[in-house]
């Protein structure tokens, strides 16, 4: 595939927020990558044994949820 050299901003993320989460969801590709734009950017990487963690403790009722809508948002973008 041809990678495109110019850049598209898609959206920000604030402090607190997440990005990335649907390659951990559903152990795809990224949709996207991300840059901080200044030097005061501080990030906490989540490991997928450290995410698989959290999604195994939870019921199986959130877990079915939480893949259906990182499904419908792949599908979105095709």
């Amino acid at each position: 595939k041809k990678q495109c050299e110019e850049e598209l901003v898609l959206g920000s993320v604030e402090k607190g927020g997440i990005f990335g989460e649907m390659a951990l969801i559903d152990d795809d590709v990224r949709m996207a990558s991300a840059k901080a734009v200044d030097g005061s950017a501080e990030l906490l990487v989540v490991s997928r044994a450290m995410f698989q963690k959290k999604m195994d403790g939870l019921d199986p009722f959130t877990r079915g949820l939480i893949k259906i809508l990182a499904d419908n948002v792949r599908n979105a973008q095709k």
